[in-house]
């Protein structure tokens, strides 16, 4: 069951709509426009170019829940990593 809805979701996000997971947060795709960067070992300018990036909004339900059980969750950073493959 785990693996449909994430599915799912994968689906939708590819599609350019967001994934809203109530009592939970928001997926959303956002696209990073190309730009100048440093090359951080020699210092050289270089192009980083355009892409699309997965963002996620914790629901204020989730947050609540986290502080209340008095842990320090990252929970964003979390699911960001368990989706990094639809960017």
């Amino acid at each position: 069951m785990v693996e449909t809805i994430l599915q799912i979701v994968e689906n939708r996000l590819r599609a350019g709509e967001s994934v809203k997971i109530s009592r939970f947060g928001t997926f959303t795709v956002k696209h990073k426009h190309s730009r100048r960067g440093r090359d951080p070992k020699t210092g050289v300018p270089v192009t980083i170019d355009s892409r699309r990036v997965l963002s996620f909004k914790t629901s204020q339900v989730l947050k609540d829940l986290a502080r209340r059980n008095g842990q320090c969750l990252q929970v964003s950073r979390f699911i960001r990593n368990q989706f990094a493959f639809v960017a």
